[in-house]
């Protein structure tokens, strides 16, 4: 198995082709390019056959092996019809985010286990009631 189709195993990102990797000071830096041909307009969606320009980006993805992974792509700007000049709809990220969707997922999953922990420990359980227990209303 190569180096990039393993990296594209791990790192589960849909309708993206690995492309290339490299370490660098900060963790796992990997290049990453979508499987469509012809780009997407963030703004609306339909393919646009004319680019205005393109330029590096890079999204913070989830941790590996305690390396930090950063995904690169050279993503374009397109002339839409509709929108104008919009940057290109990438599959592994909400367009404007610096962020993977993963990532992002991840981030809320442990805000609302937090969230949760913190309540549970706000308001301690009542008595059992019936061989349950419940949480009293928070003060309002």
């Amino acid at each position: 198995m190569r180096a990039t189709s393993l990296l594209r195993t791990i790192l589960n990102l849909k309708h993206t082709k690995v492309v290339g990797f490299e370490f660098s000071d900060c963790g796992l830096v990997v290049d990453v390019a979508p499987t469509t041909r012809l780009p997407r307009c963030a703004g609306c969606g339909p393919r646009c056959r004319r680019c205005y320009d393109a330029r590096s980006r890079q999204w913070r993805h989830q941790d590996f092996a305690g390396m930090e992974v950063v995904v690169r792509y050279t993503i374009r700007r397109v002339e839409c019809d509709r929108c104008g000049v919009s940057t290109e709809l990438v599959p592994w990220a909400e367009p404007g985010a610096w962020l993977t969707r993963d990532f992002e997922d991840t981030v809320a999953l442990f805000a609302a286990e937090e969230l949760v922990a913190r309540c549970a420990h706000a308001w301690p359980p009542t008595k059992p009631c019936g061989g349950t227990r419940f949480w009293p209303r928070p003060p309002s």
